[in-house]
C-alpha cells in the first residue's frame, strides 16, 4: 500500500482528489488501503457478489432477483428476509452452509455494497480483464510465453 500511496501522491494532486474509489473483492488486505490512501471508497466488485449470489441459490436461481433488488433499495432487512425464504428452500446441509457463508459475506462487505451504488462510481473491469487474458492465453490455440533474465 506504501507503493500504491507514494504512486498517488507522485502522480496526482491529493488535495484535488475527493474520492478513491478501492475495488475488490472484500479480501481485508484490499480493505487495508483505506489506511493509505486518502478520501477512499472501498466498493465490493459486482463479479464477486454475484458469484456468491449464485452459489448460495443454486436451487432456487428465480430468488436472485429479490436479492439484487435488496441491494439495489440498500434495505438490510428485506434482504435478510430473502435469505431466511432461500434458507427454507435449502436442500442439503452444504447448502445451508454456503446461505449463510452468503450472507456473512454480504453483511461483512455491506459498506463497499453499498459504495458500488454511488453515482460518481464507474465501474471496475479488472475480472473482466484478467478473465479475457487468461481465456486468450488459453483457449484452444493457447498462446505460448517464456521469461527472459537479463545479467
Amino acid at each position: 500500500w506504501l507503493e500504491v500511496a507514494n504512486y498517488i501522491e507522485e502522480n496526482y494532486d491529493t488535495d484535488c482528489l475527493k474520492t478513491v474509489y478501492l475495488a475488490g473483492d472484500g479480501a481485508a488486505w484490499i480493505k487495508q488501503g483505506r489506511h493509505w490512501i486518502p478520501n477512499v471508497k472501498i466498493v465490493l466488485d459486482k463479479y464477486h457478489l454475484n458469484k456468491y449470489i449464485i452459489s448460495a441459490t443454486d436451487n432456487v436461481p428465480e430468488m436472485r432477483s429479490d436479492i439484487w433488488r435488496s441491494l439495489y433499495k440498500k434495505d438490510l432487512k428485506q434482504l435478510k428476509c430473502v435469505f431466511d425464504d432461500i434458507m427454507i428452500c435449502a436442500d442439503s446441509p452444504q447448502r445451508v452452509e454456503q446461505i449463510n457463508k452468503t450472507w456473512q459475506y454480504i453483511k461483512t462487505n455491506w459498506e463497499g455494497i453499498m459504495n458500488s451504488y454511488d453515482t460518481r462510481y464507474i465501474g471496475c473491469s479488472a475480472e473482466g480483464h484478467v478473465s479475457h487474458i487468461l481465456s486468450e492465453l488459453l483457449s484452444s490455440r493457447p498462446l505460448g510465453w517464456s521469461c527472459f533474465c537479463h545479467s
